[in-house]
């Protein structure tokens, strides 16, 4: 007779209903590809700065006078969208993956902004010490600034923690919204989401120079939503987007007075967002891409289809190594 320890596998079941490990296991998951997360936006930013310090010696020694200017750079700029397009892949690429290891969508999501919020409290630390380090060489001797810019690098020190962390985490949300709405609603939901951001912000530039391209932009959203509409044969929004079109074309602008203007505005964006949620676009399942490695419906190469349980069953049978 054998007998059969039951320790091992209620420390695993155990594990598995410990809301605390799981978020932990989803942030391990977002640091699981190391070089993309922590050493390649550090490679590209001091890539950055190697160019710049070679125009700031090339300016220096031409001219012998010390740099003006410089403090208006934008060169830091990159770490922040690289952050922003880090989230939108990080919930592009693990979300289906963690929801196979045992974590709910709160545990997902709150696991997710923990690991961006300590990847953004390391970054915001590394770029205020480095600004600090212009202070106190001069700008390189030269007045010459890239982390010490007026945007972050000026102030007292919980001015610049304050205001390089909050960018950071600004940056973060807009890609993980971006994220989470490709996700749900593909291509035609960000496609939505952009033509709403820009129908909302461009109240602010009715009337001005700039407003022009608010028009081309909501223009250009509407005729891609209306081949979205006919792809997935719902003919009726074409009567809602076509209009869209017309009213919002930078070729021939309409004088529309500037009250009825705005609530066009208003208009426009409830009818992208609600075109978003219905319209339905065909997925050829004979082609594997993004939506059958994530919904296990996309055919096998020969001709078979891979059920979800299949998938989620593979996926669990991994996640040992996530519980230990």
């Amino acid at each position: 007779m054998t007998t059969i320890s039951t320790s091992s596998t209620f420390a695993e079941t155990a594990a598995t209903f410990n809301p605390g490990r799981r978020i932990w296991n989803v942030v391990r998951l977002q640091y699981a590809n190391v070089f993309n997360m922590f050493a390649l936006p550090w490679i590209i930013l001091g890539f950055v700065f190697v160019v710049n310090m070679v125009i700031w010696i090339s300016i220096f020694a031409a001219t012998k006078e010390q740099l003006t200017g410089t403090q208006w750079s934008g060169a830091t700029a990159y770490i922040f969208i690289y952050l922003a397009i880090a989230a939108v892949q990080a919930m592009n690429l693990t979300f289906r993956f963690a929801l196979g290891l045992s974590a709910t969508r709160r545990d997902y999501y709150i696991g997710t902004a923990l690991a961006f919020v300590l990847l953004g409290a390391m970054f915001t630390i590394v770029c205020t010490l480095l600004s600090y380090v212009e202070d106190w060489t001069g700008g390189y001797g030269m007045s010459a600034h890239m982390f010490s810019n007026v945007y972050f690098g000026t102030g007292p020190l919980w001015e610049r923690l304050f205001s390089t962390f909050a960018a950071f985490l600004f940056c973060y949300s807009l890609g993980a919204l971006a994220g989470s709405v490709f996700v749900r609603w593909r291509a035609n939901g960000l496609y939505t989401l952009g033509g709403a951001i820009v129908l909302i912000a461009g109240l602010a530039l009715i009337g001005g120079g700039w407003y022009i391209w608010v028009l081309y932009a909501v223009a250009i959203l509407a005729l891609i939503l209306c081949v979205f509409a006919w792809q997935g044969k719902a003919y009726w929004w074409l009567a809602g987007l076509v209009p869209i079109a017309v009213v919002f074309n930078p070729v021939w602008p309409l004088h529309i007075p500037d009250l009825w203007l705005r609530l066009l505005h208003l208009a426009a964006a409830i009818v992208f967002i609600a075109a978003a949620v219905t319209i339905k676009v065909p997925v050829d399942e004979g082609k594997v891409g993004p939506a059958g490695r994530y919904d296990g419906s996309a055919r096998s190469r020969s001709g078979g289809t891979t059920s979800r349980s299949s998938n989620t069953s593979n996926a669990r049978r991994g996640s040992n190594k996530y519980r230990k």
